[in-house]
């Protein structure tokens, strides 16, 4: 319906980069960068840009300089009023050293700066949808300047994280974009050695060991299928780091995503989130809380606790101004996405609400996209069933089998043909693990053209599930395939997706 942000954002935001340092072939770490990066990753990022400003003061720095967008650019939210500038400076600095490496081709900062502004910028506009043949060309620069930079000092930790990243998810990218590698020549991914040198930066790197670890922690939830890893970085990285959100945040995407459907615990990382900030009167402690609100309202909604879901949309739009530029479209469309499937008429106002403000302009496209989806849904799908279903998918979650059973048999008397019906009721088998009364169904549900797209759609991901739990990749990746090429805009498409990375395994009760 519209992108989303913080969680997952998820996939978008282990591709991006937090941060980075003066090149490690000096004799010793730069005490001034290690005090500033060491501020910026405890999560005091006022104190982290007030160092990197004094160190940026130096003649010819690039490293201060650097460290001031690493700030910026993690304070940045979603369609951000300070891109223009934020695109400005980086493309300074990229100017900066790409001179002086021009001058000098043994100026080892100026290529790592090279190596890591382009890491930054690649993910950047891939975050901002700034064009995906323009992010590809950066990466691609990127990999070139790492791999120079290595060949001269091989055993640098942090220089192993860009070249790490980029072969990773080069590798994993979709077919388009291995495309446009080659009109671009770039080079190409390889997965193992791309993680490799992750796992050997997490574990070696004099500056960016904290940052290649903040990656791993998604990187194994959601793309290698080592859920227990995942949350053993991120719950030794949080009592490490208990003030830096992001490792927060990334700890409850890990919670919330398919491979452990932890929704509870992901809420209670959101909830600390806001007890750390609560009292906090700063922008960032402001930005934290609504992110973390966001997130709160997405972990209460996926649990069908909807009721709590719409108080905090509804506390939060009704807030005293002072909040970020995103929160207030962002906040509105979410609700119009939740009005819309719990049949409420109001849905379309929200997202009239944003179209309609020219102070919310950024925000129109997907206002557009909202209307659009609302106006569909509530002609052709059936809004009032899938609100009556509501109570007992929420007992589905919650493990109540029985219970839900008879819920969907009250609720669904005299409709049991109809698609949505059937839908649930597969996946209450699915979800009780009797995979083989579920699997017919949902390959019945799959071919139904009488079902709405989310049910088609939702239906092939689990018959991808099914098959991969039986072993048969094969047969796995080929539904999982057909959810991508036919149903990209549906919400079942993302785990689809991850599906062709990692064969899918039940999360750990």
């Amino acid at each position: 319906m519209t992108r989303r942000f913080g969680t997952t954002s998820a996939l978008t935001a282990i591709i991006l980069l937090a941060g980075a340092t003066r090149g490690a072939a000096q004799s010793a770490a730069d005490p001034a960068l290690v005090a500033a990066y060491d501020a910026y990753y405890r999560g005091d990022r006022a104190a982290a840009d007030a160092r990197f400003r004094q160190i940026a003061a130096r003649p010819s720095d690039l490293a201060g300089a650097f460290g001031q967008l690493v700030v910026t650019h993690a304070r940045m939210g979603p369609d951000s009023a300070e891109s223009p500038s934020f695109e400005q400076a980086l493309d300074g600095l990229i100017g900066r050293a790409s001179d002086r490496y021009g001058s000098d081709r043994s100026d080892d900062e100026a290529l790592f700066y090279l190596a890591f502004s382009y890491t930054l910028r690649s993910g950047y506009k891939f975050e901002h949808q700034k064009g995906i043949i323009g992010a590809a060309r950066d990466g691609g620069h990127a990999r070139g300047y790492a791999d120079t930079y290595l060949k001269r000092h091989p055993d640098n930790g942090d220089v192993h994280l860009v070249r790490g990243l980029y072969n990773y998810f080069v590798d994993l990218a979709p077919s388009f974009v291995r495309m446009f590698r080659f009109l671009l020549f770039l080079p190409g991914g390889n997965r193992t050695t791309g993680l490799q040198d992750i796992e050997f930066a997490a574990a070696h790197g004099v500056y960016f060991g904290r940052t290649a670890q903040l990656q791993l922690v998604p990187i194994y939830g959601a793309l290698e299928g080592r859920p227990a890893e995942a949350i053993a970085f991120g719950e030794r990285l949080e009592r490490e780091l208990p003030a830096n959100d992001d490792v927060a945040f990334a700890l409850a995407d890990v919670y919330i995503s398919p491979s452990v459907e932890a929704r509870d615990r992901a809420g209670q990382v959101y909830e600390r989130v806001l007890d750390r900030h609560r009292a906090d009167p700063t922008a960032d402690g402001a930005a934290a809380r609504a992110r973390a609100w966001y997130g709160l309202a997405g972990a209460r909604f996926e649990a069908w606790r909807c009721d709590e879901a719409m108080a905090i949309l509804d506390r939060t739009i009704d807030a005293p101004p002072g909040l970020p530029d995103w929160v207030l479209p962002r906040f509105l469309l979410r609700r119009a996405g939740y009005r819309m499937l719990l049949n409420d008429r109001r849905a379309a106002d929200d997202a009239r609400r944003v179209r309609n403000d020219p102070a919310m302009d950024r925000w129109h496209d997907d206002a557009d996209d909202v209307l659009k989806r609302v106006a569909k849904y509530q002609s052709q799908d059936d809004p009032a069933l899938y609100a009556a279903l509501i109570p007992a998918n929420r007992l589905v979650v919650e493990g109540k089998y029985d219970e839900a059973s008879q819920a969907y048999a009250s609720i669904a008397r005299g409709r049991t043909s109809e698609p949505q019906v059937r839908y649930r009721l597969a996946y209450l088998d699915f979800a009780r693990g009797n995979g083989a009364a579920a699997a017919p169904a949902f390959q019945a549900l799959s071919s139904t053209r009488a079902a709405p797209d989310w049910v088609r759609a939702s239906s092939f991901l689990y018959v991808g599930r099914l098959a991969d739990l039986a072993g048969n990749r094969q047969g796995a990746v080929k539904a999982y395939q057909k959810v991508v090429d036919d149903y990209g805009d549906e919400r079942a498409s993302l785990a689809a997706r991850v599906g062709l990375i990692t064969p899918y395994k039940r999360p750990p009760k």
